[in-house]
């Protein structure tokens, strides 16, 4: 049973256009009925009961079957959407809310104060336009699957559109078909709006700074970034590093304080970004 907004249990009814006609030869049993329209693979959803009324004797395409499976969960998962997706006063609110948390920021050691920014790790391009949409200045994008030159350069136009940077994430650990995949596809890429790349490595830095020189290298939490001497060591490298996500609290405030609010740090252009959950 799925929650919908105050706990209530959450209903789609859909209704499909599927026409099962008499079987001629081999009708479809219950079994295999229930085995196409339980299968939920690739989507946040388990379906633990199903009611099936069925005569018997009749056939029908398994490709209507998992259509009618597909069209069912798309319709689950927007209702799902509608119900959590938070009301006008409540938008307003937490902007009320951000805004004064923001106002009220101030920076020690007589550096200006510079306002944070938000930057967003997604893996389609839905998430990349909704993350523009909702101000991010930096996405990081990592497509699942292969590499698709044509992705990442409909992400870097949605992100030019509006106003962000686009970001390659490579995966975590980047494996050497990855990387001769990857690496020749820079200099385009580059041209045509991703400028920059997330690596978890030095060795995958290393093979975007030999395959472009151009591209800017952020570093993702795989280089396990703990203290401002590791920032002050990358800073060279990278335009910016993700801190360590083990890292407690009060000691990324620290970090944050020492990396980002000195003049020598800043000139290196190395800032800890916020931790990913």
């Amino acid at each position: 049973m799925l929650p919908g907004r105050g706990g209530e249990p959450l209903r789609v009814l859909y209704r499909a256009d599927l026409q099962m006609e008499p079987a001629r030869s081999r009708p479809l049993a219950p079994e295999e009925i229930a085995e196409q329209f339980t299968r939920t693979g690739g989507t946040p959803f388990v379906i633990r009961r199903l009611d099936l009324r069925y005569p018997g004797g009749l056939f029908a395409p398994l490709s209507a079957l998992n259509r009618v499976r597909r069209t069912f969960l798309e319709k689950v998962e927007e209702a799902v959407v509608a119900a959590h997706r938070p009301g006008p006063d409540a938008v307003r609110a937490a902007r009320e809310r951000a805004e004064a948390a923001i106002s009220g920021l101030v920076r020690t050691g007589g550096v200006a104060n510079r306002l944070p920014s938000v930057s967003v790790y997604t893996d389609t391009l839905e998430g990349v336009e909704a993350a523009v949409r909702g101000g991010a200045r930096t996405v990081y994008f990592e497509p699942a699957g292969p590499v698709v030159p044509a992705l990442l350069e409909e992400a870097a136009a949605l992100c030019r559109a509006g106003g962000a940077d686009a970001v390659w994430k490579w995966p975590s650990i980047t494996r050497r078909a990855f990387l001769d995949a990857a690496a020749p596809l820079l200099p385009s890429l580059y041209d045509a709006g991703v400028h920059g790349v997330m690596v978890s490595g030095l060795g995958a830095a290393d093979a975007v700074r030999e395959a472009e020189p151009r591209m800017r290298l952020f570093g993702a939490a795989g280089l396990n970034v703990w203290n401002h001497r590791t920032t002050r060591v990358l800073a060279p490298l990278f335009l910016r590093c993700t801190a360590s996500p083990e890292l407690p609290a009060a000691d990324l405030a620290r970090l944050a304080e020492l990396t980002g609010g000195r003049p020598r740090c800043s000139r290196c252009s190395c800032r800890a970004t916020s931790r990913r959950w």
